[in-house]
Formats: structure tokens, C-alpha cells, sequence
């Protein structure tokens, strides 16, 4: 759980810092690893604030951050799954940290173009859920998560950027069996199951 002092915390200004130690001594390797000179420490995430997403402290300190994810499905009724390239490493759904004075369902859309180059249909939202334990590149370890899902376009194609690799279609049984997703896909997968079924998504019914 990283915790900040809010007396060292200017929401104006980035900051970046290790998240073992604190110092502002830092470097990235050739392999996106953040480099501590004060520690020495090597990690794939550092304590990032930015003025430009949204995030809080909690009553006790802890760092929270808000984010939009995305459930996209097809035809065949399967969902889209991608392997992030940044920590946290595993299989996940588009997804992404929702900027300041920005809606939530505006950042599902602008993460699903973004990560993939799929133009969202009609959102149906999920709903909202706190996930602590969920940890990020940024360094916060828990997440407000504004959930969406909405139906692929049959002619559009998968491009990934460079925060994903390798997309796969997955039926929602293969994705409550999947052992490689991150933490908060399986969680949000289990939540959902019934949303999820395509029975639930009945035609012009979105946002």
C-alpha cells in the first residue's frame, strides 16, 4: 500500500519519486525499469503524480487513482483481451486512468481508440467499484474502476499500441478460467459475469 504525506503533495505540479524509498533520484533503463540512484532499487513503477489524471489520498494516506475500463464484445459473443507491456503485467481489457473534468464514459471511448483503434458503439455501463490491491505503473495500489462494455464492429480492425501486445478473443467462461489476468480483470470479469452473458445486452440498449 503506498501512502503519501499530503503536506509534500502539490496537485499542480508532476512528481516522480521510487517507490521504495521516496528519493526523486531517478532514471529509466533500457528495458522501462525505473532506476533508483538513492536505493538502488530497480522496478517496473514508480509514485507518478500529474496534474492531468484524477487521484486522491485517502483518510489514511493511501494513494488512489480513477480509471475507465472497457469490455468489447463481438459477434461470436467473445471479449477482447490484450497482454499489457506495463507493469501491471498480464492479460487485460482497455482500460485507463480518466483525466481531470473528464466523464468516464468519454475515457472508456478515448482508451479503447487509443489501445486498439476500435470507434466504441453505444456504452452500457457496468458500474463503479473500488479495487484496493490493485497496483499501477503510477504507484497507486488501489483504483475507483467506471466500468462500460459495448459491441464490436464487425468490419474494424485490432491495432494495438505500444502498451499491449498480442490480442485474443476470449467467451466469458474461457475468461473466468483464464489464469493470466491482471488483478483487476479477473476481479471486474467475476463482478459482471451476469452483464457480461450476451443475453444482457439487448439491442439499442446503451448509453
Amino acid at each position: 500500500m503506498v501512502k503519501l504525506d499530503p503536506a509534500l503533495i502539490d496537485e499542480k505540479c508532476e512528481r516522480t519519486t521510487c517507490i521504495d524509498c521516496g528519493s526523486e533520484n531517478l532514471t529509466r533503463d533500457a528495458a522501462g525499469l525505473y532506476v533508483c540512484g538513492a536505493c538502488g532499487a530497480h522496478r517496473p513503477r514508480a509514485v507518478i503524480i500529474t496534474p492531468d489524471i484524477r487521484w486522491w489520498l485517502a483518510a489514511d494516506g493511501e494513494y488512489w487513482h480513477q480509471t475507465a475500463g472497457i469490455f468489447v464484445r463481438n459477434d461470436a459473443g467473445e471479449y477482447l483481451l490484450f497482454r499489457r507491456t506495463r507493469f501491471p503485467f498480464g492479460l487485460t481489457i482497455p482500460a485507463g486512468h480518466v483525466e481531470v473534468d473528464e466523464d468516464p464514459a468519454h475515457a472508456a471511448r478515448r482508451e479503447l481508440l487509443e489501445e486498439t483503434s476500435l470507434d466504441a458503439r453505444a456504452l452500457h455501463h457496468l458500474g463503479d467499484v473500488d479495487i484496493p490491491g490493485d497496483s499501477c505503473r503510477r504507484g497507486a495500489d488501489a483504483h475507483r474502476w467506471n466500468c462500460f462494455v459495448t459491441e464490436a464492429g464487425g468490419t474494424q480492425d485490432v491495432v494495438l499500441n505500444q502498451e499491449g501486445i498480442s490480442p485474443v478473443w476470449r467467451s466469458l467462461p474461457e475468461m473466468r478460467a483464464a489464469t493470466e489476468l491482471t488483478l483487476a480483470t479477473s476481479f471486474l470479469v467475476n463482478l459482471y459475469d451476469a452483464d457480461l452473458r450476451p443475453a444482457a445486452h439487448a439491442p439499442g440498449r446503451g448509453r
